[in-house]
């Protein structure tokens, strides 16, 4: 891109500016030939918008014969005016530069190159460094306008409304809307670091003392800013606003709550004067819930309207959104939440419908309504994702279909394909690894554009021999772990994608020419297809593959069996994973002593490096699941001491369900110590919420899989999550693994 040829328009709005227009053209002039000498630009010319100006501006313009003159009769606005030059400027690069003359024409010198250099679309001036002479009341409207964005788009940027920027023209549109105001620059900023496609530079710039006021007001301007960019994050991003409103209504009902439940431990009874604190309570919490729905859905709208807008990686309160409040989760919670409200007061129901009358304390009444209303409400959020997901897959299945393989030179003649690298770790996969390299050996893509490397961890079957008869290649593993067997298996391969499975898969015939053309996309660093049950799948297996959609649902489990359209993730489940060459060459070296998990900091590593990974609807293979409990008890009990060995390289890796999960069970022994002390009558109905709970398990399972005895697996290996995972995981902080002792001071400089 460096060497391509391109013209830079530099647009300069002016209002009532005779006496500084002058200077800042003839500087624009001035640095022309500089311009052209020292960046890849070939032709600079100079607009200036004058804004309906009514003393001499246009008057002096004209005086200069190589500047072109936009004029309005009335004023337009800041924004108007530079968008309409923006428009009119003949560059393939046009930048706006502010009239006050604070900023050096010289700087689109280094904005130009750090632009294309970079391959970014807008490169924005920072105007805030050492020396800057920016006065104190704009720098600290500058600062909190900045502050803003940053808070609600994720995004690091400085200087948001610098007025000296330079941008790709072809990337104008995707910026647009944008307002007619003083606030354009900061709005700009917004919509670039919201958009999926846009890359946003900043470079530092000299700053000096101005020529003409600055209209950056904090006070003046900040209400009309503060409504641009909610207008820009609650059509783009509106979950992150909804969670903050959402999450201090229900820290609201937890304070208001201390007191009555404190009084209950203390004295055994609720007083009646308390009942107005709890309806409080309950008012409080059904409004966090109420401002979380709308949150949600209109979340679920703005990605259906805008796909060009960039998700980055959630942070704990969004994991928590989009886990606990995912469409699958509520549908399920909801009745199950309102049962529990309805068995809180079976004993008045039962009074009703009996005698005519209830006589219970009226805190049970309040209680079972709040569970109710909860319930009620969680189910219809759950149908409006839903109703939303419809909208979303089919607006999907509208958009044209790409019929190249990419844009980014994977074919060097016509019809030639990448070329992949598929390694499977494997230790005494004899019984399954058959099965997976007749699936390879048969798949719809050229036999001479990929190779199956065995990554072989000693095995003391015939998993070697087996290998080697369908013509795989295969490397020792001497580190035994999975993460030592990609290590090995990566640095023998030479494709151009890399593909890993497990000897237990069977992959389906399109599985690698399926994710080619998902690399059209140069941000997509890795992506990974449905992972299926098969068809002869035991039926513990089953019941197993009916919990990790629970645990995919819950953000403990990335291995989906369904992928509802190409969506951006955090994690790529190792069974089935492709990535490009260069990105794991940028994630190696893994932490090799790591007992599973590999695969999360390998994705951790990668996402860390700026590329995006894709979960797809195609691309798919069937994955057998552990047959027995017991076996799937030891896999379980791995998975917890891996991901709290993820931890100790970066609390990144975790979620606040996997803390959840690791602290359930100490706590829920402490609870029902306590409240076997203080408050038996509680453990009862605990005890029944606990069984509308598993009945409700039992009969999603048994609704999903059709067979009541992978339903009885289905709680059997939820129970086996629930123990397995947390002592796993509390005993890796216990008893460290040997590995993680010896290496803590390497491991702290992988984060």
């Amino acid at each position: 891109m460096n060497g391509d040829v391109h013209t830079l328009s530099i647009v300069i709005r002016a209002y009532n500016k005779e006496k500084a227009i002058g200077p800042i053209v003839e500087r624009c002039l001035a640095e022309r030939e500089r311009i052209v000498a020292e960046t890849a630009v070939e032709a600079v010319e100079i607009l200036v918008v004058d804004d309906g100006s009514r003393d001499r501006t246009a008057e002096v313009v004209r005086g200069y014969r190589d500047v072109r003159l936009i004029s309005y009769r009335g004023s337009q606005g800041y924004g108007a005016a530079l968008k309409r030059g923006l428009e009119e400027g003949r560059g393939t690069l046009v930048s706006f530069l502010d009239v006050n003359g604070a900023c050096d024409p010289g700087d689109f010198i280094p904005l130009i190159n750090r632009l294309l250099a970079e391959g970014a679309d807008v490169a924005l001036g920072s105007r805030l460094g050492p020396g800057s002479e920016m006065p104190r009341i704009q720098r600290l409207a500058n600062r909190i306008y900045t502050a803003l964005i940053n808070a609600l788009t994720r995004a690091r940027v400085t200087d948001s409304a610098s007025d000296m920027r330079v941008i790709r023209k072809s990337a104008l549109w995707t910026l647009y809307p944008l307002p007619d105001g003083q606030h354009f620059a900061p709005a700009m900023t917004a919509r670039a670091v919201s958009s999926r496609s846009l890359k946003l530079i900043e470079v530092p710039i000299a700053y000096k003392g101005r020529v003409a006021e600055s209209k950056l007001s904090l006070i003046r301007g900040g209400v009309r800013f503060l409504k641009v960019i909610m207008d820009i994050i609650l059509s783009t991003r509106p979950l992150r606003f909804f969670v903050y409103i959402a999450a201090l209504a229900l820290g609201i009902g937890a304070v208001l709550l201390v007191r009555p439940v404190a009084y209950y431990f203390a004295y055994r009874q609720v007083p009646d004067w308390m009942v107005y604190r709890l309806i409080a309570v309950v008012v409080v919490m059904l409004m966090s819930l109420a401002v979380m729905t709308v949150g949600i859905v209109a979340d679920q709208v703005a990605e259906l309207m805008n796909p060009d807008v960039r998700r980055r990686r959630p942070r704990a309160i969004e994991w928590f959104v989009r886990g606990v409040l995912s469409q699958r989760v509520l549908t399920i919670a909801g009745p199950i939440l309102a049962l529990v409200g309805l068995a809180i007061n079976w004993k008045g129901l039962w009074q009703f419908v009996v005698e005519g009358r209830v006589e219970v304390p009226w805190v049970f009444p309040v209680t079972g309504a709040f569970f109710v209303l909860m319930g009620v409400w969680s189910w219809g959020l759950g149908m409006l994702q839903r109703i939303v997901r419809t909208l979303r897959l089919r607006e999907e299945a509208r958009a044209p279909r790409r019929d190249s393989w990419g844009r980014n030179g994977w074919m060097t003649i016509p019809g030639e394909l990448p070329f992949f690298s598929v390694i499977i770790p494997a230790r005494n996969e004899e019984t399954n690894i058959r099965a997976c390299l007749e699936s390879l050996k048969a798949l719809d893509y050229p036999a001479d554009r990929y190779e199956v490397i065995i990554a072989d961890a000693m095995s003391t079957d015939r998993t070697r021999e087996v290998a080697e008869s369908f013509g795989a290649i295969v490397v020792p593993n001497e580190g035994l772990y999975v993460a030592n067997g990609r290590h090995v298996g990566f640095e023998r391969s030479k494709g151009e994608l890399i593909a890993f499975s497990d000897a237990d898969c069977v992959m389906d015939r399109a599985w690698l020419r399926d994710a080619v053309k998902y690399f059209d996309d140069s941000t997509v660093g890795g992506i990974s297809g449905p992972t299926l049950v098969h068809a002869d799948e035991t039926r513990f297996g089953r019941g197993v593959a009916w919990v990790f959609t629970l645990a995919v649902a819950g953000g403990m489990s990335c291995q989906a069996d369904t992928v509802k359209g190409v969506r951006e993730v955090n994690d790529l489940p190792g069974a089935n994973c492709i990535y490009r060459r260069e990105v794991i060459e940028q994630a190696m070296p893994l932490a090799t002593g790591l007992v599973a998990g590999e695969d999360v900091e390998m994705n951790w590593h990668i996402r860390k490096q700026g590329w995006r990974l894709l979960h797809v609807p195609d691309s798919q293979l069937w994955h057998y699941k552990r047959p027995s409990p017991k076996r799937f008890a030891r896999q379980v009990y791995r998975f917890g001491v891996t991901r709290c060995q993820c931890a100790k390289i970066s609390w990144e890796m975790l979620n606040p369900f996997h803390l959840l999960v690791a602290a359930w069970m100490p706590l829920a022994i402490a609870a029902i110590v306590l409240l076997a002390i203080f408050a038996p009558i509680v453990l009862v109905y605990a005890a029944i919420a606990a069984g509308a709970a598993l009945a409700g398990l039992f009969i999603g399972a048994w609704a999903t899989t059709k067979s009541p005895a992978s339903a009885v697996s289905s709680v059997v290996a939820l129970a086996i999550i629930l123990v397995a995972w947390p002592v796993g995981f509390l005993q890796e902080i216990v008893f460290p693994a040997r590995y993680f002792r010896e290496h803590s001071d390497w491991l702290k400089t992988r984060d």
